[in-house]
Formats: structure tokens, sequence, C-alpha cells
């Protein structure tokens, strides 16, 4: 995106007295109370002209922009970005010019001063994935430095996309589609995985034929192999705390749903690799979706869509009403698995997933959920009741017979995910 961005119109500054107006003002008014008091005329000569100059101080009716080079920025995380910032005045000077950001480190930055303003280049290091609007503040001067004014814009955003750690783990479904890919499914075709030993029949290949069976049973016999297939994998973000209007959400919930948004990058960016449809379901807020697909510009779709579940700093976590708990048919492929990031602390996730399971897909559900509410921490029975809550959670999904495995402290998704590997996801028939 090569598009110049600008904040929405050309602003007048509120313009406030400097600190040499005020001085200016203080010495004036000092030097008349003495001119009275001792009854000096050179007190007043001395503050006729700092009274003259305050009175001609008047706030010019000039206007501000600020603009970069492009309106979005996209990167991965640990990356450092280049930003320049022009700004441009009329009426007024620019002093300063400042870059500052959540989450985001601003150095090597240099101001080149130009004949209707200034132009800030610097480097922006992101530590962490998420999407930021680093704010410029632009101090101005005007009537020979006695008027200031502080403008503050976010002409730049920056998307900060996850950089997910390669997988070896691969859940998929009992039932493939049929496409070729890198999983070997149960029916027959041309693959590398053995299925057996048949008699030849008329129109079998050369290739196919097994010679040592053929010599010792005296007839020419073929060897069967299981066909390599493509899965189709979806990702549900559950985001819906996040975005409850109860208020602001607590930080373990935060980080929770943070880890969710992680896992479904790390999950999709694996299946892509693999030649694996990969897509997304972000709840929160309105729906998010991204339709199953292939290739690398896949992953940047579901990443954005990703992004967009997890309210920026400073955005309103409760700005847009949640959905209800039955997603919209059709957007979901057949024989698609879902594995679903949830904290588990919305009761609709249960019944949207038990939705999708009854439509005839395959669902698994990572808990993302490590730490205790704080008063579960200092209390012990509350954490018993906790804990005993979360089991009873876990049984009841898997009479349900949807897989559920924890995400834990110091792990990995990889090792999250690898009871879920251990062999195929049963799909449920859908009923007629």
């Amino acid at each position: 995106m090569s598009t110049s961005s600008r904040e929405p119109g050309a602003e007048a500054p509120r313009w406030r007295p400097s600190p040499l107006a005020v001085t200016l003002t203080v010495l004036a008014s000092a030097a008349l109370i003495s001119a009275v008091l001792w009854r000096r005329v050179e007190f007043v000569a001395f503050a006729a002209p700092l009274l003259g100059a305050l009175l001609n101080a008047r706030s010019p009716t000039g206007q501000v922009s600020v603009s970069s080079d492009r309106a979005e920025e996209h990167c991965f995380e640990g990356e450092t970005v280049d930003l320049a910032v022009t700004v441009t005045v009329s009426g007024c000077a620019v002093e300063r010019i400042s870059i500052a950001g959540v989450d985001v480190d601003v150095t090597a930055a240099t101001v080149t001063r130009t004949s209707n303003g200034a132009m800030r280049h610097c480097q922006v290091y992101t530590p962490a994935w998420g999407r930021f609007a680093p704010a410029v503040t632009v101090d101005l001067r005007a009537c020979s430095g006695l008027l200031a004014a502080t403008v503050v814009r976010h002409p730049v955003r920056l998307r900060v996309y996850p950089r997910p750690e390669p997988m070896r783990t691969a859940p998929r479904t009992a039932e493939l589609p049929d496409r070729i890919g890198a999983h070997i499914g149960r029916r027959l075709g041309t693959g590398v995985e053995f299925a057996g030993i048949r008699p030849y029949v008329p129109g079998d290949q050369l290739r196919m034929v097994n010679w040592h069976a053929s010599a010792r049973r005296g007839r020419l016999h073929v060897t069967e192999r299981l066909a390599e297939r493509s899965a189709t994998m979806v990702a549900l973000i559950d985001a819906w705390m996040l975005h409850s209007p109860g208020g602001a959400c607590p930080p373990p919930v935060r980080r929770a749903c943070s880890l969710a948004v992680a896992g479904a990058a790390q999950l999709t960016r694996a299946a892509l690799r693999r030649g694996d449809q990969a897509g997304v379901i972000a709840l929160g807020g309105p729906l998010r979706w991204v339709r199953p697909d292939i290739g690398r510009r896949q992953f940047y779709r579901i990443a954005d869509a990703a992004l967009d579940a997890i309210p920026a700093a400073g955005e309103s976590e409760s700005s847009h009403a949640g959905h209800g708990d039955v997603l919209p048919r059709g957007i979901l492929p057949p024989s698609a698995l879902v594995v679903a990031f949830t904290p588990l602390l919305d009761g609709r996730i249960a019944t949207l997933l038990n939705d999708v399971r009854l439509r005839g897909h395959a669902v698994a559900v990572v808990d993302v959920l490590r730490e205790l509410p704080a008063h579960g921490e200092t209390d012990p029975l509350v954490g018993t009741m906790w804990r005993w809550e979360r089991t009873t959670m876990y049984r009841n999904f898997g009479l349900l017979g949807i897989p559920i495995v924890a995400w834990r402290q110091d792990s990995t998704v990889d090792e999250a995910l690898a009871p879920l590997a251990l062999r195929p996801l049963a799909v449920r028939r859908p009923s007629p």
C-alpha cells in the first residue's frame, strides 16, 4: 500500500501561552508594581516593550496536518519498521516532533526541517504482535515563541503478525476430502503407504505389479496403496470475554485470548505448509471468518482476521455486540476439522461447538486459560471449586464426543496438540 495517509482534516491547533510568554508577563507585572511602589519611571520604560510584545501576540490562523507515506505497516514481531512522518504547518513553526507508542520502541530518529514544516525519520521496533498506532506529538510555536501548541495524531497503523514456530503434530479427521495432499487416507489410490495385495485385473498399471508375490502364486498380483489426501483445518478463536459489556477484561483473560490468537496462527501456518487448506473463525464483536484456502497469502488473511479479534490498545473492548451462539451455515466446508482455542469462560462456546459437531464436522478444544482468577489464588476453597468446575467442563465435552486438551505453562502448542494427533478424529454424520 503506497498511498499517503493523513488524519481526517487539517485542524487548527489550540494555542496557549508559552513559558516565554509567562516569563515576560511576570517580569512586566513586577516592573509595573515596582513603578507604582517606588514611583520610578524607569520601571515603566522597562515594562512597555514587554507589554507591547504580549499584546501583539495573537493566535495564528494557520493549520497543521500530519501525514505519512503509508496508511499501514505490516511486519512480524521482533522486526524493525522504518517510518517517515511529515508535518505540514502554516502560520507557525515546528519546534519538536516525538513519536511514542504502547509496546513499541522508537529509535534512531532524525528530523529534517522544510520550508513549511518538518519531516521525521525513525525506526520502530515491535517486540510483540498486535495492532498499534504510535502517537506522533508535534510541539508548535508562533509569534516569536510567545504562543505554543501541542498536536497529537496517529497517522500510521502497525499490524504486527505473530511469528509461528514449526509444528510436528498434525491433527486431522478420519475422512479426508478428495484432494491430493500429505496425509494418508483410508481410500485406495496412488501413494506410498502399503494397503494390500490383490490379483491383477485388466486395466491395472504395469508398475503396480508385485513380481515377488506373482512368482510365488503363479499369477499376476498387484500392490494396493493408500491415497494421500489433504485436510481442511479451521482454527476458532474465542474472544467473547474481551467484548463483554461488563467492563474491562481481567489480565489473565486477556493473556488467554492473546494465547488463542498465537495458537491459531501457528496451527494454520503449519497446515498451510503441509499443503492443507486452512481458515479461521474469530468470535467476539462482529463475526470474522476466512474461508479455508491454500497458499502464502492465505496466512496473511488469517492473521489479519485474528488480529482484529483482539482490541488494540486504547480501543473499546465492548464497542461491538457479539453474535449469537450458532455459526451461519455455509462458512465451514465438508469434512473440516475445527480446533477451538478458548478459555472456556463463556457458556455459549459449548453450545456453538456442539452445533458444529452435529453438522458433521470433527471438533477439538484447546483450553488456553493458564491462570486462576485473582480470588482463586488467595482463597484455597475458591481455587478448589474453580478446578472442580473446570474438571466437570472437561467431562461434559468428553460426553459430547469433543476431545479437549489444556495448553499448560512452559509448553508449546505442538505439545498441547500431540494427544489429538495420536489417531484421526471421528466425524459425526449429520442426521437427515
